[in-house]
């Protein structure tokens, strides 16, 4: 019989909030202050990985001069400023979260945003106590879909990986969750669907309300845990 799921651990990026279009104007601001041009093939690519790695690959394919630690540094700038303007929750996520609480969930945010960056989200959103554990991808030394930021997580909650469901937007993190042993829950558009079940996902929906459904239908069949 499964085990009881005692946490729910959340992407940030795509899945609880809307921060594809704040990303893609960092992205485009970050290139062209250094006399460059990005796509939008080259974007979804950039889709996961941590922003030291994102800037290593952008250095790279644009032959950008500076040094990686300024690189970055700017980069983090402009990320920081789309997000102060730009992101919003997704549609459903502050229902999701109250509810997963109600119902003894503990919640774990996992995403591969440094956690300065996180930080500010979580205060301009007022969320900054919705989450009993918070790993970021600048305390891990490899990205997702490397399972590490999600084994991190287990490790800071005292849960087994088994006991956790992952909700995900992107094939990376799909397979980082799924990888560390988690459930995993992808959450994206139908023609998204496929790939987020080849990567691992065991339940995929297009919207933070079919996740509530698939939670709740869940606890009916086995229950849930204690979350913390």
């Amino acid at each position: 019989m499964p085990r009881p799921w005692r946490c729910v651990a959340f992407d940030l990026d795509g899945t609880l909030v809307d921060s594809l279009p704040a990303l893609r104007l960092a992205y485009e601001a970050f290139l062209q202050s250094l006399g460059s041009t990005g796509s939008e093939e080259e974007f979804e690519r950039l889709n996961g990985p941590t922003m030291a790695t994102i800037v290593s690959r952008l250095k790279e394919w644009h032959g950008l001069a500076p040094p990686h630690d300024e690189l970055l540094h700017s980069y983090q700038e402009h990320v920081e400023r789309a997000y102060r303007t730009s992101v919003l929750p997704a549609e459903g996520a502050d229902d999701l979260l109250r509810w997963s609480r109600a119902q003894g969930l503990a919640r774990a945010l996992v995403t591969s945003t440094p956690r300065r960056v996180v930080e500010g989200v979580l205060a301009k959103l007022d969320w900054p106590d919705c989450f009993e554990v918070i790993a970021c991808g600048d305390e891990v030394a490899d990205a997702k879909p490397d399972p590490a930021i999600y084994a991190r997580a287990c490790e800071l909650g005292g849960w087994e990986p088994d006991e956790c469901v992952a909700v995900e937007d992107a094939p990376a993190g799909v397979r980082a969750a799924a990888a560390c042993g988690m459930a995993v829950i992808g959450v994206g558009p139908a023609e998204r669907v496929d790939a987020l079940r080849t990567c691992g996902a065991a339940w995929t929906c297009e919207t933070l309300k079919h996740v509530r459904d698939i939670l709740h239908t869940r606890k009916t069949h086995h229950g849930f845990g204690i979350g913390r």
